[in-house]
């Protein structure tokens, strides 16, 4: 298309454009070599992309929240200001000289 071509290496699970070992989802350029092969896209999807996966972690569900009004109050949660610091004014003299000190 562009000029710009991409290694897949069925073997590894990789492609050189990087997309498929982040995701763990074969990339287009992926894609198009495991149709090439006559191959199913599902036996190169990384084990935790698959639907098993997902219904194992997620299939018993998540207990809800209580209602906001139930929580009861954390002493984390009263954040406090940093502690002031104090600094000693800078002299007009001392910016010269540092001025100069540099130069």
């Amino acid at each position: 298309m562009n000029g710009i071509s991409f290694v897949v290496n069925k073997q590894l699970l990789v492609c050189s454009c990087g997309l498929w070992q982040i995701y763990g989802i074969p990339c287009p350029h992926a894609c198009q070599c495991i149709s090439h092969w006559a191959e199913t896209y599902d036996d190169y999807v990384h084990e935790f992309m698959t639907v098993e996966s997902y219904r194992s972690t997620y299939g018993p569900g998540m207990k809800e929240l209580p209602e906001i009004l139930k929580w009861e109050p954390q002493i984390a949660d009263v954040i406090q200001p940093p502690p002031k610091r104090f600094l000693e004014p800078m002299n007009v003299d001392n910016k010269t000289e540092a001025a100069s000190d540099r130069a």
